[in-house]
């Protein structure tokens, strides 16, 4: 007679639910929803809708002091492995680890959310219900200016997209061209293609407005991309609209 063997598949790191809202100016929801802890070890599961209030230190609130002006901060659902603290959430300045409040040891980053310069939170919209989430603004996040070139540049889209975020950028773009024939390029930060992948002109020698999806690359820490344009007399103007968000 034989023996069975035993078939141990590894775990499959998740995101279920757990989506972020904008409420307030000072708060945010998160959807019930489970997720794999950050080491991939335990699940944490939140069984009902919590309200983070961005003013609070601690749980359902900020993990070191209140929130400040013109910052990304990670939103985070945490837990406790001993099921004797509810699930919560938390939003810290860190990407990778917050202060977890005393009683909790589990965490995972559920997206990120912007302040502005008053300290409140920029409205967002996020959508999708797994580990990758779309975070679009409510108002398109101006970049620093451009200046037009025939040759690649780099654009820093540090403004809309948390540092180290390496992502496929949402863009409005508004280009005048001052030739029919003209044409922006776009590709990441530290493509060597001749011709970016994404093109933008709409054929006439005037003002142009139009969404672009660009992947982007990191020149430090900040997500950028590089473009270039038929004449450097032409004009451009990028606001990122977005972004996608790898929860993995």
């Amino acid at each position: 007679m034989s023996v069975n063997s035993p078939i141990v598949n590894a775990r499959v790191k998740y995101v279920n639910g757990l989506e972020i809202a904008y409420a307030t100016t000072t708060t945010l929801t998160l959807a019930a929803g489970a997720a794999s802890n950050s080491t991939n070890v335990d699940d944490i599961i939140l069984s009902a809708p919590v309200t983070n209030t961005i003013t609070s230190v601690g749980v359902n609130g900020v993990d070191i002091a209140a929130a400040v002006l013109s910052s990304f901060y990670a939103v985070y659902v945490i837990g406790d492995s001993t099921g004797y603290r509810a699930t919560a959430s938390l939003l810290s300045l860190s990407a990778t680890a917050p202060s977890l409040p005393f009683g909790y040891d589990m965490f995972r980053r559920v997206g990120y959310v912007l302040t502005d310069g008053s300290a409140l939170l920029v409205k967002f919209w996020q959508y999708g219900h797994a580990s990758s989430k779309d975070m679009w603004y409510d108002t398109g996040i101006a970049t620093p200016a451009i200046t037009t070139s025939t040759t690649y540049v780099s654009q820093s889209l540090a403004a809309g997209i948390p540092p180290s975020l390496v992502c496929e950028a949402y863009l409005k773009v508004d280009y005048t061209a001052n030739s029919a024939t003209n044409t922006c390029t776009m590709a990441p930060y530290g493509s060597t293609a001749s011709v970016g992948m994404i093109i933008f002109g709409y054929g006439v020698a005037a003002a142009q407005q139009g969404m672009v999806t660009v992947p982007t690359a990191l020149n430090s820490t900040a997500p950028s991309i590089t473009h270039k344009e038929t004449s450097a007399s032409d004009a451009l103007v990028i606001l990122v609209a977005g972004y996608q968000d790898s929860l993995a």
